[in-house]
């Protein structure tokens, strides 16, 4: 069933007595089948024993899935043990289709069960868990884009071998204690050598192979952690071209990699169905359908939170991977001391209408041009400067075909804006409405 069939037949009231939601759990050698309502196509049969629908929920903040509720009226879910780390799968269609033609709206993985009698709620994540698996384990190190002053990691005394990054690079300085070194062994895989034994700390400026701007950046990350490639929204080429670099120690997430290089842009790394990334920006522009009175279901619209305006904002960039100490550097080194001691470059802009507030923030990129971070600072001024307000509603089954970060205009009573993005999208499993939040426009 394509998207366009699967709106039409949720917009048909004729089918609701035969809507069925299918989920299936999967772990080695076993299959578990859960219904709404009892089905069978072929060999498969699902028995109807879920009694608690689950919902879908993609956010910009978080991406839960909630969970689905199973009576084990025949005693047979203790075969199957433990179903943490198993993966689940949900379809949606009619009791009288054939399974090929329902509709995928999720899968992940299965976190955590918990058994109450013969009731097994299975929490579902989606497959946002595999981002969050570290990117970069215990002694090593990652450098993306052009990074600088990079703490290198001594890997064998002997040899004075040191790594400044599990991947290629293909430009390096190397420093001790501050002061270049003019021999050194470049071995063209993260590593190099010293012809002499260091006098300090062995530092280095780093450029990695085709990771220099922010979409190349990500997409090597997300190829390293074994998602597809992202979908970038809303993003222009000039955003997408912007230089980035970064060193990544132990311990970094492959989340928090790619959700720090799209600070370098203002966006989000949102995770959605079938190891699929999306970097989303929200935009001002384009409208993908207006909501009003008649698609919102009367009782359900409420202020939930407000974003607030703020007093001044800094975007920190160009990070120093290695913040060090004037007793760390040479003499000679000394006349160049801020490079190596600042934590990195800030560039800070104040909204004077908000000047009562004493309210500011800091968001961390890995922006490396200074004219870049001009405009990523802007841009951050903009979204700040004043309150915003969060409204979440139920709209109605057909009402709009809405995604995370769509653009919508809204002429409705209950919503004191205009105008907003779509922070989040909850799709109960009945498909009877959907449950969103949108954020108000930045004026």
């Amino acid at each position: 069933m394509t998207d366009e069939e699967y709106r039409a037949w949720l917009a048909n009231p004729d089918n609701a007595e035969s809507r069925c939601l299918l989920v299936i759990i999967s772990k080695p050698f076993h299959l578990l089948y859960l219904s709404t309502k009892k089905y069978i196509d072929g060999g498969m049969e699902f028995d109807d024993f879920i009694t608690k629908a689950p919902f879908f929920e993609l956010s910009l903040d978080d991406l839960s899935y909630g969970s689905v509720t199973a009576e084990d009226r025949a005693g047979e879910f203790s075969d199957y043990g433990s179903f943490g780390g198993s993966t689940w799968a949900a379809l949606y269609g009619d009791e009288n289709m054939p399974l090929s033609d329902f509709f995928s709206i999720g899968n992940g993985i299965v976190t955590e069960t918990k058994i109450d009698g013969n009731l097994y709620t299975f929490s579902l994540s989606g497959n946002d868990s595999k981002l969050n698996n570290k990117m970069v384990g215990d002694g090593g190190i990652l450098t993306v884009g052009i990074a600088e002053n990079v703490g290198a990691i001594l890997q064998n005394s002997s040899t004075l071998t040191y790594k400044v990054s599990d991947g290629n690079i293909d430009s390096l300085t190397v420093y001790d204690k501050g002061v270049e070194l003019s021999e050194v062994i470049n071995n063209n895989d993260g590593t190099f050598k010293l012809t002499n034994a260091p006098a300090g700390i062995i530092t280095a400026n780093t450029r990695s192979p085709g990771t220099y701007t922010v979409k190349s950046a990500i997409d090597h990350i997300a190829s390293l952690g074994g998602v597809n490639q992202p979908i970038y929204k809303n993003l222009s080429t000039a955003q997408l071209g912007r230089s980035v670099g970064k060193a990544f120690y132990a311990g970094t997430t492959f989340f928090d990699a790619m959700q720090l290089i799209a600070n370098s842009v203002g966006a989000y790394v949102v995770m959605g169905n079938a190891m699929q990334p999306y970097i989303i920006k929200l935009s001002g522009s384009d409208s993908v359908a207006t909501i009003t009175d008649d698609d919102i279901i009367s009782g359900t619209c409420k202020h939930i939170s407000t974003v607030p305006a703020l007093d001044s904002v800094t975007i920190k960039y160009r990070p120093n991977n290695c913040v060090m100490q004037y007793s760390d550097l040479a003499g000679a080194a000394l006349s160049n001391a801020e490079f190596f001691t600042r934590e990195g470059k800030k560039k800070t802009l104040f909204n004077a209408a908000n000047n009562l507030l004493n309210e500011s923030e800091e968001l961390e990129t890995a922006i490396y041009d200074d004219s870049q971070a001009d405009l990523e600072a802007a841009n951050y001024k903009n979204r700040r400067s004043s309150d915003r307000k969060i409204y979440r509603v139920r709209i109605r089954e057909g009402a709009a075909d809405l995604n995370i970060g769509d653009f919508v205009s809204i002429d409705s009573s209950v919503i004191p804006f205009s105008s907003g993005n779509i922070r989040r999208v909850k799709l109960f499993a009945d498909g009877n409405l959907t449950e969103i939040d949108i954020l108000e426009a930045a004026q």
